[in-house]
């Protein structure tokens, strides 16, 4: 069975960067919000062949566990790069025949709220 395409589109900054990402069993992605007071998070569940998680404010990405993920396209470079921080929003289309759990959670941390959304593949 072939593993499903995981489209992505990040719009940080005024540029948009687009990309699919293929993941393994276990894989973990976080979105950490440096800002939490200015984070957005939607999950559109319209289609019933795919769910859409909408991220927006100032975030890092990061990857956990996730050696076999592979980023296509112009994504390959900067994605996933820790020392960059993107104010803008990221929209991950979750095909139906994707096992992932999306989880949130949030913390006051040295007088800031902190907030992070992981997708667990």
């Amino acid at each position: 069975m072939a593993k499903p395409e995981i489209t992505v589109k990040l719009d940080a900054d005024g540029e948009v960067r687009e990309g699919e990402v293929h993941p393994e069993v276990g894989a973990q992605v976080e979105v950490r919000f440096e800002d939490s007071t200015r984070c957005q998070i939607g999950i559109d569940y319209k289609d019933p062949d795919s769910l859409t998680l909408s991220l927006a404010g100032s975030f890092r990405l990061h990857k956990i566990g996730a050696r076999n993920i592979r980023v296509s396209g112009e994504l390959e470079r900067s994605f996933f790069d820790r020392a960059t921080e993107y104010r803008g929003s990221v929209q991950w289309r979750i095909p139906s025949a994707a096992a992932v759990e999306i989880s949130a959670d949030h913390r006051v941390d040295e007088d800031r709220i902190r907030a992070q959304v992981t997708l667990h593949f």
